[in-house]
């Protein structure tokens, strides 16, 4: 599927977890998993881009053009030393001349070919040339339309046991496949399920998808309300036992999906409290109940930022990396910006500058959204990370971008930190007067917050810019 990370790593969960009282004894390291192979052969990108060639039925004068670039990379592959930087820049010419077709065919501005293609720039590429080199997470697969999809298969309801240390469980890779399209479109019916998700691929998304449900089951309904509200009121005890009570009600009546949306409230209430090992287990049986991509992404993304915070960071990424994929099956292109953001940060703090390409495609994505908050999130962390690696123009060109979408939402502190981080840099350049002048932009802001540490970090610069 040409869908920018969508569905690399799709998985069945097995591990059965177990709920615990908020008050059971302190978190517990869990342990770290090893990271699936992203490494991938450029046999098989060419391949996938030969199909994708024959699959939009582009016209022979465009297919000539892009066979042009196209084998420019296949001398490259097969040479000794092959030259990376000319293979990528052909494969984007290339990329960016399909893209155009498509555009023209539909009408509408795609960068389907190259949003793929970005994405697998990500990946380890071995660009030295084997078609037998197939890793089965990247394989871009083009499914005969009257093949159905297999059910996923229902987990066994969970038996409340002893707290049990956290075991992440195993990964099974599935094939990229395009789906069926809907009717309506006038084309020919070979081109129907590639544009139609094209289509798909470039919807412009306001927000995250909302997982909130509401239940058929009158009983289940009431149940499941009462303990949002406790949850909501901050009695963590109330709500524990309230959400126990509907997923009793939620299994007696086999639903699923309110099973693991109260498995995923479940985690939050441990995790609120600091109760590691119980969230990671809770959020993990989530996974065990749904179908509903977006309950899956958000799954993994809250065990991802467990394991973010305690420092952990290759089961980190994996998560994220697993909220990507899942993410991008439902074009949640906010959901995928915020992950590739956090992933970036972990870089950003092993002083890895890859993280710059995580920033760049968070960022290309974002632009697509209406997301202002996301948009000026992830300018921000960007401009952190050139900070770090002493890219100082562009890290008071990203604060200042930051801070006009952080000034359409009228967020205070965000406004407020992001002048006193470009401050601090004119204060790296000696130039107290610039420096003087965010800073004090940033403390009018920042007095309208509640944050009382962010006030006293700006006043004690301001003295020290004007002693």
């Amino acid at each position: 599927m040409l869908r920018l990370y969508s569905a690399k790593f799709e998985y069945q969960e097995h591990q059965q977890a177990a709920y615990q009282p908020v008050n059971q004894s302190a978190p517990q390291a869990a342990p770290q998993q090893p990271l699936r192979s992203n490494r991938i052969n450029i046999a098989q990108i060419l391949k996938d881009f030969r199909n994708t060639i024959k699959a939009i039925a582009t016209p022979r004068e465009i297919e000539d053009q892009v066979n042009k670039y196209l084998e420019t990379v296949n001398e490259q592959v097969h040479a000794a030393r092959p030259q990376v930087n000319l293979i990528q820049s052909n494969l984007k010419i290339a990329a960016s001349l399909l893209d155009r077709y498509i555009s023209e065919t539909l009408n509408k501005d795609s960068k389907v070919v190259q949003n793929w293609l970005d994405a697998l720039f990500l990946q380890k590429i071995d660009y030295s040339y084997n078609e037998n080199d197939i890793n089965p997470s990247f394989l871009v697969k083009f499914p005969d339309e009257n093949n159905a999809k297999p059910q996923e298969s229902q987990p066994a309801e969970p038996e409340v046991q002893p707290e049990q240390n956290v075991q992440e469980q195993p990964v099974q890779e599935s094939e990229l496949e395009f789906p069926t399209v809907e009717e309506g479109i006038e084309i020919q019916p070979e081109e129907l399920t590639l544009e139609e998700e094209f289509v798909q691929a470039q919807k412009t998304i306001s927000q995250k998808p909302n997982i909130t449900i509401v239940p058929q089951d009158t009983r289940l309904k009431s149940l499941f309300v009462e303990a949002k509200k406790h949850a909501f009121n901050n009695d963590p005890r109330k709500a524990m036992a309230m959400f126990k009570e509907a997923f009793s009600r939620a299994s007696e009546i086999n639903d699923n999906e309110t099973q693991s949306r109260i498995c995923l409230e479940i985690g939050k209430i441990y995790d609120d409290n600091d109760h590691y090992v119980q969230a990671l287990n809770s959020y993990n049986q989530s996974l065990q109940y749904t179908t509903d991509v977006n309950v899956k992404s958000r799954a993994h993304f809250s065990m991802a930022q467990i394991y973010d915070d305690v420092n952990q960071t290759e089961p980190a990424m994996n998560h994220y990396m697993t909220s990507i994929s899942y993410a991008g099956k439902s074009d949640d292109l906010i959901g995928q910006s915020d992950s590739l953001t956090r992933m970036a940060n972990i870089l950003t703090d092993k002083y890895d500058e890859t993280a710059f390409e995580y920033y760049d495609t968070a960022r290309k994505l974002i632009e697509q959204t209406a997301d202002i908050s996301m948009k000026g999130y992830v300018l921000s962390n960007t401009a952190d990370a050139c900070v770090q690696f002493r890219k100082n123009d562009k890290a008071l060109k990203y604060y200042a971008e930051a801070v006009k979408n952080y000034e359409k939402t009228d967020s205070k502190e965000e406004i407020a930190q992001n002048y006193k981080s470009a401050a601090e840099l004119m204060i790296s350049f000696n130039s107290p007067n610039k420096a003087r002048s965010l800073l004090k932009k940033a403390l009018v802001n920042a007095v309208k917050t509640s944050n009382e540490d962010l006030i006293s970090e700006i006043n004690m610069l301001l003295s020290s810019v004007e002693g």
